[in-house]
């Protein structure tokens, strides 16, 4: 019932949002809007009326206060993806025809799609805790970080609109994209213009070129040596979170999520399928296909071949498809679910992932919905998308989500803010925060300590001790803490709980990606505070 209210509420307050645009808005303006949300389905759609600034001018000359002349047009939407701009804006005047020879002038026209508006958000950005290293606040170094303001700024209304251009204009990610190889390539104007990996493959589902196609993206990945952190996602994920928020997160976070950790018993993986591999049983492990990696561990991914041989051979499917029926003694064997996390155990990195490093870890940065004995995960609409359901796919608590969204954007600065006072700021908070980090590693020893001597108690005075932690093989936070030290990214701290948040969702129907999106811009993604400040922002001047 909680969920259902908050669902009707959240539509309600979309349709006054809506009502109320409508009732400040002209014939025109209304008849566009209609026209443009029903065809286009934008994330964003913002209509603006400049008549006013063009009174007198060439189709407004008499400047009256109802004119409706000129407008500045602002679109996201998938629909124009894959299209340059002069296509897009062709989109456009083809469907606001019937308006433009009604009377409108001029439009002023700004189309993104939803991928380049949510990376739009990392543009220009650095991280401060990667600026502010030791002995790294001279003014001399700080002039050199400055002069990165020119080849990332993109203030000047001239700048290159293109979705490659804005990828070359953000610092933090690197994309890859594995597609089939009859997939033609993408123009100029995608976000994912030249990243698609220098060798594709057929791929085909429980099938182990599944995994030869992880090991081509991971290959590519690899070959640029500033690449830290590895996430794989389907072409149906949505971030979970804002792109900077994201991008420290998965910084923070030197422990690789995959699920090598025990037990391993027939209720998650048979282990009696090692034997048909000829692998011990005590590193037979499951895990999602989702994963994030560190590079030691992505480069073992792709060095591997002597496992990568005998999973080819004898890890597969013989399940009929179509019926879903075993054949009578087939094999059921899945690489991509089973190959990274065997990798992982038999050379003996476990310690290096996140189910060794923290209690309770997710193996996986991915939330993912199965349904019983369902062959593929539950795919979500926008409409099922409140509030409470964003809290629970995110698999955080209200206050450390709230916490995250109020501090992370004060820990990425633009070059040309960047001084010795912001680089001394910056160093002083990454110290605190690494002192708030090492407390709590200490409280996780105290709690571990407290534990075992409450255990050792009730085996004294003859009564049974107490079931041990959901992992079998955690490890004390210090050790743990060491296994992973030389992946650590210097400085970085984690602004959500470590490993145990999700950072993706999958699957989202395309139909609905974009509802979402628009949820998500209307307070989902943003803490209490910051929609507070959105709205009084965005609130009519009192008179």
């Amino acid at each position: 019932m909680l969920r259902l209210l908050q669902q009707q509420g959240l539509r309600h307050a979309r349709g006054m949002a809506a009502a109320a645009a409508a009732a400040k808005e002209g014939p025109l303006a209304t008849s566009m809007r209609l026209k443009l949300q029903e065809t286009l389905q934008p994330t964003s759609l913002d209509i603006k009326n400049d008549s006013s600034k063009h009174a007198g001018h060439t189709g407004n000359p008499t400047g009256a206060p109802d004119a409706e002349t000129h407008f500045t047009v602002s679109i996201v939407s998938s629909a124009f993806e894959g299209k340059n701009p002069v296509q897009r804006h062709r989109m456009v005047y083809q469907l606001l025809q019937a308006e433009i020879d009604a009377g409108v002038h001029a439009l002023a026209l700004k189309t993104k799609t939803p991928a380049e508006e949510w990376l739009r958000e990392a543009e220009g950005l650095l991280p401060s805790f990667q600026l502010a290293v030791p002995g790294g606040c001279s003014q001399k170094r700080v002039e050199a970080v400055r002069a990165l303001a020119g080849s990332s700024s993109s203030s000047s209304g001239s700048a290159d609109a293109s979705g490659a251009a804005l990828y070359q204009r953000q610092h933090l990610f690197s994309i890859y994209v594995h597609s089939p190889p009859e997939h033609p390539a993408y123009s100029e104007d995608s976000l994912f213009y030249g990243r698609e990996t220098s060798q594709r493959i057929a791929t085909a589902w429980a099938s182990h070129s599944l995994v030869a196609a992880v090991r081509l993206l991971l290959r590519d990945a690899l070959a640029d040596p500033l690449n830290k952190r590895f996430i794989l996602m389907s072409e149906s994920d949505v971030p979970l979170w804002p792109a900077g928020l994201f991008y420290l997160q998965a910084m923070a976070e030197p422990a690789s999520r995959v699920y090598t950790c025990g037990p391993g018993g027939a209720s998650w993986t048979s282990p009696s399928m090692a034997d048909l591999l000829h692998l011990p049983r005590s590193q037979w492990y499951k895990s999602s296909q989702w994963f994030a990696l560190s590079r030691r561990h992505a480069e073992l991914f792709v060095n591997d071949t002597k496992l990568d041989a005998v999973f080819a051979r004898d890890c597969y499917s013989e399940m009929d498809l179509t019926t879903w029926e075993m054949k009578p003694g087939g094999r059921w064997c899945v690489s991509d679910e089973h190959y990274l996390a065997v990798l992982l155990a038999a050379a003996g990195e476990a310690p290096a992932c996140a189910c060794s490093a923290v209690e309770g870890a997710k193996g996986t940065p991915t939330f993912t919905l199965w349904g019983q004995n369902a062959a593929h995960p539950r795919t979500f609409v926008a409409r099922e998308m409140s509030l409470g359901i964003l809290r629970y796919v995110r698999n955080c608590s209200a206050a450390a989500g709230e916490a995250a969204l109020d501090r992370f954007s004060a820990l990425l600065v633009r070059p040309e803010q960047w001084s010795v006072a912001a680089c001394e700021a910056a160093a002083a908070a990454s110290a605190a925060a690494a002192q708030e980090l090492a407390a709590a590693e200490q409280a996780v020893e105290a709690a571990a300590a407290a534990r075992a001597a409450e255990a050792a108690a009730l085996v004294a005075a003859g009564g049974a001790a107490p079931p041990p932690p959901a992992a079998s093989n955690v490890l004390p936070a210090a050790q743990a803490a060491a296994a992973v030290a030389d992946q650590a990214v210097a400085g970085a701290i984690p602004l959500l709980p470590p490993y145990q948040c999700n950072l993706v969702l999958r699957k989202m129907a395309p139909e609905s990606a974009q509802e979402l999106a628009q949820k998500l811009r209307e307070g989902l993604l943003l803490s209490r505070a910051q929609a507070a400040a959105a709205a009084a922002a965005s609130a009519p001047a009192a008179v």
